[in-house]
């Protein structure tokens, strides 16, 4: 058997960004040793996010 470490991931979030932000945007990629997780608000009629 594979002996395999159980990786714990502690997220700390201001109380601000904890009720939320709007997005209706995402792009994720990843490497086998992260991911990346960009979010955006894409606003009709406006040519810059």
């Amino acid at each position: 058997m594979n002996d395999q470490k159980v990786q714990q991931l502690n997220i700390e979030l201001g109380e601000k960004e904890a009720e939320g932000i709007y997005s209706n945007f995402v792009l994720i990629t990843h490497s086998p040793a992260e991911i990346v997780i960009d979010f955006s608000r894409m606003v009709p009629g406006v040519p810059k996010a």
